[in-house]
């Protein structure tokens, strides 16, 4: 009698190689979806960076969302709300102030990042802060002091 087709153990085999092949597939796919999600971060703080820059350039003072030209991040965002906060306004004309800090929370947990955790920060003297876990997600977003141009 001449049967064509696979054994059970054959099958069980096939099924056990499957098994250990998504076992490590996964957690790397699952890291490569948290460093998407976070690659947004440097190029929302940068474009804020910016943003801020040029209307200090024009007017010697920070602005808020409006003022600057960009429109508030955390409306297009599912994953981090981004906060603008202006501070140190010397002079009675309440049209700029001498300092912002923009951050990005996080929305939801990536990695060892939770929830409400400030993942990133930048602020007017160049002071780049991110949360010790970020790095491994952004690594192109480095911890910076001063006034560096550095963007890499």
């Amino acid at each position: 009698m001449n049967r064509k087709g696979f054994t059970l153990v054959e099958l069980m085999v096939v099924i056990v190689i499957i098994g250990i092949l998504a076992a490590v597939a996964l957690p790397q796919m699952m890291g490569a979806t948290d460093r998407a999600r976070a690659s947004e971060v440097p190029t929302m703080l940068r474009t804020i960076q910016n943003a801020q820059n040029a209307y200090y350039a024009a007017t010697g003072e920070y602005g808020d969302w409006d003022a600057i030209g960009v429109e508030d991040p955390s409306k297009d965002s599912d994953f981090f709300d981004y906060e603008l906060t202006l501070s140190g306004d010397d002079d009675d004309d309440d049209d700029g102030y001498d300092n912002y800090k923009a951050e990005a929370k996080a929305t939801m947990t990536m990695g060892d990042i939770t929830s409400g955790d400030v993942v990133a920060s930048v602020n007017n003297d160049n002071e780049r802060k991110s949360h010790d876990d970020f790095h491994t997600l952004a690594p192109n977003w480095r911890n910076a002091t001063g006034n560096s141009d550095d963007d890499d």
